[in-house]
């Protein structure tokens, strides 16, 4: 849509992940760039008891 529309976000890269995106009064933010531990180590490390089926 951005490109379409020709409008340019402000993005702020971290090597190849992209931090935050903000475009047309709207931010978009990877909260989980922000965290020193790999995708599977959250839930344990906040106390977030898993179902598994």
């Amino acid at each position: 849509f951005l490109y379409i529309s020709g409008r340019k976000p402000s993005v702020v890269p971290n090597g190849t992940k992209l931090m935050r995106i903000e475009c047309m009064g709207v931010t978009l933010i990877d909260s989980f760039n922000f965290l020193p531990m790999p995708l599977r180590k959250p839930p344990k490390s906040f106390g977030i008891v898993e179902i598994k089926k």
